[in-house]
């Protein structure tokens, strides 16, 4: 699958949480996820992250329903970047990180274990990390400050997501051509 796709539910998400509510996006996010990975999960070949993307959403629209933790709203943008954050970190600890399963659908199965292959892998991880560390270290500042303008944290989460984005996507799609 497409890293874009994979990432689709959380983008819409993002979205849809700066412009209008936490259960629109997540009940939204729920159903985008489940149909962009239909065929993923059907197959039994679904990676780490489609599933770790589907628990994040379907939990959160359990405490939408059940809960309703008041903090919730405050606390989204750390949630759902420590989420993503501790999916990156189980797919490593799994052995299969998140950007070499991706890397897996781009990459012929006799380069898979290449320098190259596992060189960009780390790197890409490493820059994940960083940058999810980042993202919710700022989204603890956001509730500790209680930023008034919850559009302009979005803003500064997208100014930092896409580039990282980019770069996933571009070394990813070297390795296909390499």
């Amino acid at each position: 699958m497409n890293l874009w796709l994979g990432f689709l539910p959380w983008i819409v998400f993002w979205t849809i949480i700066s412009r209008w509510s936490v259960p629109t996006g997540a009940w939204i996010s729920l159903a985008l996820c489940l149909i962009v990975n239909i065929r993923s999960f059907w197959r039994r070949c679904s990676k780490i992250f489609e599933i770790g993307s589907f628990i994040f959403f379907f939990l959160l629209c359990v405490d939408i329903i059940f809960i309703k933790a008041q903090w919730l709203h405050w606390w989204i943008f750390t949630i759902q970047n420590a989420s993503l954050l501790i999916i990156i970190l189980i797919s490593i600890a799994a052995g299969k990180s998140f950007s070499e399963q991706y890397a897996h659908d781009l990459v012929a199965r006799d380069l898979w274990d290449s320098p190259e292959v596992i060189r960009a892998c780390r790197v890409i991880n490493t820059i994940w990390i960083v940058s999810l560390v980042v993202l919710t270290v700022g989204s603890v500042s956001r509730v500790l400050w209680a930023h008034p303008v919850p559009w302009v944290f979005s803003v500064t989460h997208m100014a930092i997501f896409f580039p990282v984005m980019q770069f996933t996507n571009r070394k990813l799609k070297k390795l296909k051509f390499a």
